[in-house]
């Protein structure tokens, strides 16, 4: 009986079906295309949110150099996946997105999408940033890029300039942005 048990468990074993393998998981710059190119079906109102937006956050640091790849590509279908992009950006807050997001500013003429720039570059900002942006800040005009940043209305430059210098506010600037970074503006 025993011969015989082991003979129907050895069978029954081997007619088991082997597990299956487990999917590669997309990598950062396959999520960050499909956030970029992703069209809501025609059932869904606009404005519905992003599914791709979630996995990306998700990846955080890892997903910036995808994400700046993203906002850079001059092939960018979809102006308004772009500023997705920006916004994930913000709400990373990696201070490696701050060239790219001001090269973008620069080049905006949607007053909308200069603030969700703003925002973001302000999440960015790091004391080497800071002087970055202090330096491009009189070769621009730079009080509107200032009041996207802040969300105030400044109206001296060299007065802000000393206060971002202290570490204190330059943290708070930061922590400021990056809560003001959202999916939606206005």
């Amino acid at each position: 009986m025993t011969a015989s048990l082991a003979c129907v468990l050895a069978l029954s074993l081997a007619a088991a079906p082997a597990p299956k393998a487990k999917a590669a998981e997309p990598t950062p710059e396959q999520l960050v295309d499909r956030l970029a190119t992703w069209v809501p079906p025609k059932m869904h109102p606009r404005g519905s949110p992003n599914p791709f937006a979630a996995p990306v956050r998700a990846l955080g640091a890892a997903a910036v150099p995808a994400l700046v790849a993203g906002i850079t590509n001059p092939a960018q279908p979809y102006q308004e996946h772009q500023l997705d992009l920006v916004w994930l950006l913000g709400e990373i807050g990696d201070p490696r997105a701050f060239g790219a997001l001001l090269k973008l500013w620069e080049g905006e003429r949607r007053q909308g999408a200069k603030v969700r720039l703003g925002i973001s570059l302000g999440a960015s900002l790091d004391p080497a940033n800071a002087q970055h942006l202090f330096r491009r800040l009189d070769d621009i005009n730079g009080l509107p890029l200032l009041k996207d940043v802040t969300g105030q209305d400044l109206k001296d430059l060299m007065k802000f300039k000393a206060w971002l210098t202290e570490p204190s506010n330059l943290e708070a600037t930061v922590k400021s942005c990056r809560k003001r970074s959202v999916p939606q503006l206005g």
